[in-house]
């Protein structure tokens, strides 16, 4: 933005430097025809002037009669070059190689003599016998003068003193330049109304840049920018959130949610000392860095800012919200990058044990931490470039018969040094690091080119942001018709309320589902749980949570639960996955409950190749029961 306006202000002063010297050309080609025009009406003067004497009695321009003639009409003559505003008119004849004075407006000019050098022009209008005009000086004046021959050798000459040119001439361009002034006067004006209007749109742009235009707190931007800046002394920070956010939001809207943020932001602010910096980052995520303050105060901080937060009643839209934050704090670093990760990671651990704040300092094992994400994150981009993306394979058997039916793929990398790493070491990772969809990507590739020659079902894993990221969903259905996959692929969706009330979702999923895909709702019963919507999903499949799978001997709550969602599934014509299947009674039990579908460690480990079942499941059913798993050609 601070480059378009660079670019304007440049322009402008272009075009303004332009447009000047266009009007100061302008003036001066006015002031030249001015001129001109002046120069053509004085030699008009001076022609008339001539005619004017020439047309005296004829005896007045002979010799004989020189001296009384020009004593009597001298003065006449004087009058009337004074009255057409001409210095001198006077006549000159030939003599020997000399010119004479005939008459003149002055008496003390008769009879003078001209000498040759000085009559140069004479001789040319002599020669020419035309009228000639001549711009001269004499005695440091300048003249412009006329010659016209009359006859026996005669010229009669006018002189215009060329004080009264030069007087025109300043006049003139004095006119030209007020004239070209006047004209520039309206862009200049211009010019610096639009600098000042250019100047306040800079400073609103760079207001809207470095401000949350929600809660008028500094944003990212001014973070980023801040944290370049700022080098001296100790940093620490605070990190907070907000409880529950995304339900407030689907409970109460979003423009509730933002009122929220309002007026937190507000019951905040009175709490910050001078010196504090107060940031709105995404969505609910707030900020504080504080400078060379003491550890005490900033956990005391942290404290009133949590009690305020959630003793006050937020009054929205008619509903009274209560809210509460959680904290992450990070202390005493001079690395403002290191502070900020640090905040942000101590924020995720307080969500992880469920306490209000978690403090982390330079000391703790935040920077080990850090340090190994870091190392995981060249892993994972070292692994795309280099085709270590792997898929490992899961049998799912029919409980009723034992026959592989089906096989989840799950995402595994191979790092540099052999070892495999499972999706919970680096998921979250890739996810922050925006590289999921180039995982998933790779994933649906592999796995389809892996289950095209075969007759057997797969699903794939996948969350909201990969079901509404157009080039996933393009690279999807690419693979299902070059790998003809249409009816054999399912999608497995983690279930939660923001995909169950999500339209888009809906509408990505009946799109998917014309081209043969089929849906399972993952980890169902572990939370929201709306039956509801699983008929506006469009749901083939539910797999049970693995936690009620894995307490289903011991807790008589889980059997009821999954005996309600089987029956349920069932008369919605759904069928029914239970996962996290670890030994033989669980087995049983799946088959006791009706459960369509077993999966986990009995019935088979996952592996990059579609192995045969787990020997020790074989017994559990007979050889008339169980069929022989398919295998790929």
């Amino acid at each position: 933005m601070s480059m378009l306006i660079k670019k304007e202000k440049k322009l402008l002063v272009m075009v303004s430097i332009f447009y000047a010297a266009a009007v100061l050309s302008l003036s001066w080609m006015f002031h030249k025809q001015s001129m001109k025009g002046e120069t053509e009406r004085i030699d008009a003067l001076l022609k008339s002037a001539v005619m004017s004497v020439e047309k005296m009695p004829e005896n007045f321009m002979s010799r004989k009669n020189m001296e009384k003639l020009n004593a009597i009409y001298s003065g006449r003559i004087k009058e009337f070059s004074e009255s057409m505003g001409i210095e001198r008119i006077y006549a000159v004849q030939k003599k020997g190689g000399t010119y004479d004075y005939l008459f003149s407006g002055e008496n003390t000019d008769s009879g003078k003599k001209i000498y040759i050098q000085d009559s140069n022009v004479f001789n040319e209008t002599a020669d020419l016998q035309i009228p000639v005009f001549k711009t001269h000086s004499a005695n440091g004046i300048f003249y412009r003068s006329i010659y016209s021959p009359v006859k026996d050798g005669i010229i009669v000459a006018a002189d215009y003193r060329y004080w009264r040119i030069s007087s025109f001439n300043r006049i003139s361009l004095i006119k030209s330049i007020v004239t070209g002034t006047l004209l520039i006067l309206p862009i200049f004006a211009a010019f610096c109304y639009y600098r000042k209007v250019i100047r306040v749109r800079e400073k609103n742009l760079l207001h809207e840049l470095y401000h949350d235009h929600l809660t008028g707190l500094h944003n990212r931007n001014r973070l980023m920018a801040d944290m370049e800046n700022k080098t001296e002394g100790t940093l620490s920070a605070i990190m907070l959130d907000v409880n529950s956010f995304t339900q407030i939001n689907s409970l109460y809207g979003q423009k509730a949610g933002d009122k929220l943020l309002r007026k937190i932001a507000d019951a905040v602010k009175p709490l910050l000392y001078e010196g504090m910096d107060f940031y709105k980052l995404n969505a609910d995520e707030f900020i504080i860095v504080v400078k060379n303050i003491s550890n005490k105060r900033v956990i005391k901080l942290t404290e009133k800012i949590l009690e305020r937060v959630s003793q006050e009643s937020y009054y929205i839209d008619g509903n009274d919200l209560f809210v509460t934050m959680r904290a992450g704090v990070a202390l005493k670093f001079r690395k403002f990058s290191d502070l900020i990760a640090s905040a942000n990671l101590s924020r995720n651990l307080a969500k992880e044990v469920q306490c209000g704040y978690h403090i982390q300092n330079h000391s703790s094992r935040l920077k080990k931490n850090y340090r190994k994400n870091i190392e995981i994150l060249e892993e994972i981009r070292h692994a795309i470039e280099n085709s270590r993306i792997i898929p490992f394979y899961q049998p799912i058997i029919n409980t009723r018969t034992g026959e592989i039916k089906k096989y989840e793929a799950l995402i595994r990398i191979k790092k540099r040094n052999g070892e495999i790493l499972t999706p919970d070491k680096f998921l979250h990772i890739a996810v922050t690091a925006k590289l999921y969809p180039k995982l998933a990507k790779i994933m649906i590739e592999e796995v389809c080119k892996k289950f095209q020659h075969t007759s057997v079902m797969v699903s794939l894993n996948f969350t909201t942001t990969e079901l509404l990221n157009e080039s996933v969903v393009r690279t999807l259905i690419k693979n299902i018709k070059d790998y003809s996959m249409s009816g054999r692929l399912i999608l497995e969706i983690v279930e939660s309320e923001s995909i169950m009330k999500n339209t888009q979702v809906t509408r990505a999923i009946s799109f998917l589902k014309s081209y043969g895909v089929q849906i399972a709702i993952d980890d169902f019963g572990s939370g929201y749980s709306n039956f509801n919507y699983l008929l506006d999903l469009q749901a083939d499949y539910i797999k049970i949570d693995g936690s009620l799978i894995q307490n289903i001997e011991d807790k008589i709550e889980s059997r009821i639960i999954v005996k309600s969602i089987v029956s349920f599934a069932h008369r919605l014509n759904m069928e029914v996955i239970g996962e996290f299947v670890s030994n033989e009674n669980i087995l049983a039990l799946m088959k006791n409950m009706n459960v369509d579908y077993s999966q986990g460690y009995y019935v088979g480990e996952p592996s990059p190749d579609l192995n045969p079942l787990n020997p020790d499941m074989e017994s559990h059913y007979s050889l008339y029961e169980r069929a022989t798993p398919p295998i790929p050609v």
